[in-house]
């Protein structure tokens, strides 16, 4: 055919496009690193210690890579994080500000095959780059939490790594406050939060306050309480958090942000065990696109090759030779914003095609 004859010309002439392209489109999702690693902290390097913190990295493995905080109550993972030894890659002993570590690397096929058996989810690589806002009220002061707040931060971005997250504590300076106010934040008013936070390239945000309300009660008196909204572009969920204690409410507020993003990314594992996949985009113009939406795909650094399959009035079909998970695959399509997925529509009366998606430059 014609179309496929001039695929090499095309790629010549449209090289500066491709880059061009590929180099201007802003992409917020932050590729994690590290995800099957965990750090534990140990009294000292006997086998006890060690296989304390073997259990412990490992249970951090199961909640990270699947997005979901209650897999470790299933029994079959219950039974893995019994005999954490048959999943460890590697450890090693690490010392950090006075304090022992044990740094555990798990198999990520392994891993991953365990999550599969169960008919788990899996949240790929591919995460969101999240910015948090936060006031807290205390002795009758509040105050927006700032990246210098190192004694609320700390904990938020320890847990961030914990769950996976790409967390970001805004720096709250003069251009910040130029755009946002307390006002705002306590009032989680999302017009001027969205505004502040494209300084932050942040895929969603965190917007909340953190307080003790006033109460004649002495039991409602102590409590901390929390009230957070997560935005996703015109999406925005809100939850209410209690705790005893500060550092608790602090990680639960970063457990549920975590399972709310978990629940709408991850993908169910089963369906992804394959070493290629097979897309087909539509609204391929010409060669010089078909060309670009190549190296799109293969720019995906779960994707180690693509080649052009097929054609027809679907659209032009790539194979796609994987190296990590098709999860991570997905993912990166899901958050990029130059393609997306084609949906049944309730109307259609023919089922459209699998892994269908629409190009849109």
């Amino acid at each position: 055919m014609m179309f496929i004859k001039t695929l090499k010309l095309a790629g010549k002439l449209c090289l500066l496009l491709i880059c061009f392209a590929l180099s201007v489109t802003c992409v917020n999702a932050i590729e994690m690193q590290n995800l099957y690693t965990a750090q534990v902290e140990v009294e000292a390097q006997n086998f006890q210690q060690r296989q304390l913190a073997y259990k412990k990295a490992i249970e951090t493995i199961f909640i990270r890579v699947s997005g979901q905080s209650d897999i470790i109550d299933k029994p079959e993972i219950k039974q893995a994080i019994s005999q954490p030894t048959k999943y460890l890659s590697q450890y090693q002993f690490e010392h950090q500000g006075g304090q022992l570590l044990l740094k555990a690397q798990f198999n990520e096929k392994a891993i991953n095959g365990l999550i599969k058996s169960v008919g788990e989810t899996i949240w790929g690589a591919r995460r969101p780059q999240l910015v948090w806002w936060l006031a807290i009220e205390e002795d009758n002061k509040r105050k927006i939490i700032s990246d210098a707040d190192i004694q609320f931060t700390e904990s938020v971005l320890a847990q961030s790594q914990v769950r996976g997250l790409a967390s970001l504590i805004p720096l709250v300076d003069f251009d910040d406050l130029m755009q946002i106010s307390i006002t705002d934040i306590w009032g989680r008013f999302e017009e001027p939060v969205t505004q502040a936070s494209q300084r932050y390239d942040a895929e969603a945000i965190v917007v909340g306050k953190v307080f003790k309300p006033y109460s004649q009660d002495s039991v409602t008196s102590q409590a901390w309480f929390a009230e957070v909204s997560l935005i996703e572009g015109m999406q925005s969920n809100t939850f209410t958090l209690s705790s005893e204690n500060l550092a608790e409410l602090k990680l639960k507020i970063v457990d549920r942000i975590a399972d709310a993003l978990a629940q709408k990314y991850a993908i169910k594992a089963t369906q992804f065990s394959t070493q290629s996949l097979l897309l087909t985009v539509e609204n391929i113009h010409n060669a010089a696109e078909a060309l670009l939406i190549q190296n799109f795909l293969a720019s995906i650094s779960a994707v180690e090759s693509v080649k052009i399959h097929q054609l027809d009035t679907a659209g032009v079909g790539y194979q796609l030779k994987l190296l990590g998970e098709a999860v991570d695959v997905y993912d990166a399509l899901a958050f990029d914003n130059r393609i997306e997925k084609v949906k049944h529509k309730f109307s259609q009366e023919k089922p459209i095609k699998e892994n269908l998606y629409r190009w849109k430059g």
